[in-house]
């Protein structure tokens, strides 16, 4: 177990405190004889104490184990025992210094949870993360597929201040020619298609495999994205790739 700071020993120490107070307090009414039209306020009174006691002294073992629902439980326990306190000296069923020192005590114990509390640490594990896949792994997804530029580019933020003098993976004509054939398909919409481009045309990290390539990507990420490129366009630059192969 991690050691554990000041402030949280203290938080406990009083939580503790206050519960042992409100087992005993809870006793002392049980067990006190009263007249017989105030037995049923002080039974109430001394089942409200009793439940208060186990609450307290549960959210100061929660707190020390740091979990994150502890402080919770603590401020609205300790809130419950200010008014438990309220109502005993309202009730009179304790005498009025007694019952007047448990209001204090109770204003004084919440006040110190409000002010201590934040300062606690959080000790509970922190959830699992997502494993990092390898950089040319998703940049070859990237490229490979139109329709992830979206998916991806968070993914790709994690990369973002590794700068390469090396490109890791390289767009050729077969990765344009895929993408501009998925939006004629209706595989992908040409939305799709130009944040594609606009993700891919600026990275340090990906290559093309000519400058025809690279210029048709610009050209692709130049379209505004309120009015992507549509089907007559991507076939005329299709057009231009088969005949520069021929």
């Amino acid at each position: 177990m991690p050691p554990r700071s000041p402030k949280v020993w203290l938080a406990t120490g009083s939580l503790l405190l206050v519960g042992a107070v409100c087992g005993l307090l809870s006793i002392a009414l049980a067990t006190t004889t009263v007249e017989p039209e105030r037995r049923v306020g002080q039974v109430l009174l001394a089942i409200a104490w009793g439940v208060a006691a186990p609450v307290q002294i549960l959210a100061g073992v929660l707190v020390f184990r740091g979990r994150p629902f502890g402080g919770w439980l603590a401020v609205g326990g300790a809130m419950a025992t200010l008014a438990i306190a309220i109502v005993s000296l309202i009730g009179t069923a304790l005498p009025d210094q007694a019952s007047f020192g448990l209001v204090v005590l109770a204003a004084l114990h919440l006040r110190s949870l409000f002010r201590i509390l934040p300062q606690v640490p959080d000790a509970s594990p922190a959830p699992p993360t997502k494993p990092m896949r390898p950089r040319a792994a998703v940049l070859t997804e990237l490229v490979r597929d139109p329709s992830t530029a979206r998916a991806l580019e968070d993914e790709l933020d994690a990369y973002a201040r590794e700068r390469l003098g090396t490109p890791l993976v390289t767009l050729s004509r077969d990765d344009i020619r895929y993408a501009l054939e998925s939006g004629v398909a209706g595989r992908s919409h040409f939305r799709d298609v130009h944040e594609w481009a606009r993700v891919v045309e600026f990275r340090d990290d990906i290559g093309f495999e000519d400058a025809a390539v690279a210029g048709i990507v610009h050209e692709i990420a130049g379209h505004d994205s309120a009015l992507p490129m549509d089907a007559y366009e991507a076939n005329l630059i299709l057009e231009r790739l088969s005949k520069a192969e021929d």
